[in-house]
């Protein structure tokens, strides 16, 4: 049986036998389990990816259970980028709300304000007003059975290629 050392996490070499002893002919390991950390799951790089989206197709997304990813032809969405025109904006202390449109359908997006933001961010933010055309990144979620994104970036259209 041919097994290569390799660094264990405790220092010095482990030969994956588990470290306990045994009179068999193991060289004074014991073979089978042993008490060997499994390695770490893998995290999905789906939970990463940004996937640009109609508001039809937003709003057209499905979970089989309340806990789990929303799904849109069978894939995972998490990150989420729409295009769309500012039809209302209604400003609280702490976050706004926007609604966005973009011919397909409108869907309501929250962005929560943070008193440490920049001037830059601030001023992007002031630039996000009722007629703007706006990219918008976030997250899907529901608040009172509707679905709606909560935006971690919103910006205003510079390029208008990005509206065609």
């Amino acid at each position: 049986e041919n097994r290569r050392p390799r660094m264990s996490y405790a220092g010095g070499f482990d030969y994956g036998l588990g470290g306990m002893q045994d009179s068999g002919d193991a060289g004074g390991f014991m073979q089978g389990t042993g008490s060997q950390p499994s390695p770490p799951a893998k995290k999905s790089k789906d939970r990463q990816t940004l996937t640009p989206l109609t508001v039809r197709q937003l709003l057209s997304a499905s979970q089989e259970h309340p806990d789990d990813s929303y799904k849109i032809d069978g894939a995972e969405v998490h990150q989420v980028k729409i295009v769309g025109n500012i039809l209302t904006v209604d400003e609280q202390s702490t976050f706004t709300n926007f609604r966005v449109e973009d011919s397909t359908g409108a869907v309501d997006v929250k962005l929560w304000l943070d008193a440490g933001d920049d001037d830059v961010l601030a001023e992007r933010r002031n630039a996000c007003i009722a007629g703007a055309y706006v990219r918008i990144i976030g997250s899907l979620r529901v608040y009172h059975e509707n679905k709606q994104i909560i935006s971690h970036d919103m910006r205003p259209i510079k390029d208008f290629n990005e509206i065609t």
